[in-house]
């Protein structure tokens, strides 16, 4: 039997049939998100809402002067180090310690030059146009499978649902056979290289990527497709709303690790129409992923080298803070940990490339500072290695890596760590 979907939104009880308990805990947190006032505003009343624009606001002036400050003293601290602390010290520990406190100073000044203002969220609307729905199904649980086609039955203009499942397993394709999805299996290991599967089979103007086990809101396309009438648009990141608030995932009430990525990185970039490209949830341009962002080879980086493909031929991509889908957050250390080791190969691999923003014909210069941006989160551990380094190897050596007084130290460098924390 095929759940049955109310107009505007999700119908949620038991008419629907089914027993899993992840679908009936999921809905239940939806139906809590319908009702709840911090629930994604509808176009009907997000142009009145001035809490969701707080929410996604930098609170300019105070940030600003925070940063600005930080810099100026961390150019002033290194500035003394490299002139007064490295005459006497050990090469191998000193060098070292100093090209970490520049990275790190260096990555503070592309994130305050990427995100030094956040573009204003369109609120115009599409009402009629229709886009296909590619769901990726690899490695899914049929729960996960159901929960997905619950939301994209509800949506308003999906035209075709495709299943695109790597593992050819039969009790997916009898999931997606209930609910009207067309089924496929796919030889392809990676959930980028089924997207590219069903992007082949789609003839649709616009598709949707889901993975099994995210949500759209029902008003996902009429919401985003508008965004569209820029001609030279190619992918929609989208947001999303984590349905449970105690995963890994989160750092507090209310705080998680991907809302800087969503709600403030990625629009920011769409400034420059390079926000980045991460994969699901997002709506594409069929016609410029087949034509220039080809995911044929499905690897770890391939969102991100298509993104730099588009941006060489003149396609811009942006990206919406507006959480209009929902996913379960990763409750479990090993799928917390392959999923950022998933992230962090994907953007690392773009410098292994031809597509390495470096040096990539065709980009813009502050599209290059915005992949650069990007990849460069995911350097961060670097300097955090040479720290612990030096600081054990200073312990079991006795050896220290600069020559100043603990007085004259403490006085340089707390001060810019306390501001670089605020900032």
């Amino acid at each position: 039997m095929v759940p049955e979907v109310a107009e505007g939104g999700y119908r949620f009880g038991s008419s629907a049939g089914f027993s899993s308990p992840l679908v009936d805990w999921a809905l239940d947190s939806l139906k809590s998100l319908e009702n709840s006032p911090t629930r994604v505003p509808t176009m009907g009343t997000f142009g009145s809402s001035r809490r969701w624009k707080h929410r996604c606001d930098l609170q300019a002036t105070p940030a600003r002067r925070y940063v600005v400050a930080a810099l100026l003293w961390g150019i002033a601290y290194v500035t003394w180090r490299a002139s007064s602390t490295m005459v006497g010290a050990p090469i191998w520990l000193s060098w070292p310690l100093l090209a970490a406190e520049v990275w790190n100073l260096g990555q503070l000044a592309l994130m305050a030059l990427t995100t030094w203002r956040l573009p204003a969220t369109p609120l115009a609307r599409r009402v009629g146009e229709t886009a296909d729905v590619v769901v990726t199904a690899g490695g899914a649980t049929p729960a996960e499978l159901e929960l997905t086609l619950i939301g994209c039955r509800s949506l308003r203009g999906s035209a075709t649902i495709w299943v695109i499942d790597t593992d050819q397993r039969p009790d997916l394709e009898e999931t997606a056979r209930r609910f009207g999805a067309r089924y496929v299996s796919s030889h392809l290991p990676s959930p980028v290289g089924a997207f590219g599967r069903g992007l082949d089979l789609s003839t649709s103007r616009y598709v949707a990527w889901l993975e099994a086990g995210h949500v759209p809101m029902p008003e996902l396309f009429e919401v985003e497709l508008a965004r569209f009438d820029e001609p030279e648009l190619a992918v929609v990141q989208l947001a999303s709303n984590l349905l449970n608030r105690d995963s890994l995932v989160h750092l507090g009430s209310g705080r998680d690790e991907e809302a800087y990525e969503q709600r403030i990185l990625g629009p920011a970039l769409s400034r420059w129409g390079a926000a980045p490209w991460t994969g699901s949830p997002c709506l594409v341009r069929r016609e410029a992923i087949v034509e220039h962002g080809c995911l044929a080879a499905g690897g770890l980086a391939e969102t991100a080298r298509a993104c730099v493909r588009l941006h060489c031929a003149g396609w811009t991509t942006r990206s919406d803070p507006r959480p209009l889908v929902s996913v379960v957050a990763p409750d479990s250390l090993n799928e917390y940990l392959a999923r950022r080791r998933r992230m962090a190969l994907g953007a690392l691999g773009v410098l292994r490339s031809r597509e390495n923003p470096l040096f990539a014909r065709g980009l813009q210069p502050r599209q290059r500072l915005a992949h650069l941006g990007t990849i460069g989160r995911y350097t961060a551990g670097f300097p955090r290695l040479i720290f612990v380094g030096v600081l054990i190897v200073t312990l079991l050596t006795a050896r220290l890596p600069l020559t100043a007084s603990a007085g004259a130290f403490l006085l340089w460098w707390a001060p810019g760590w306390m501001l670089a924390s605020v900032a």
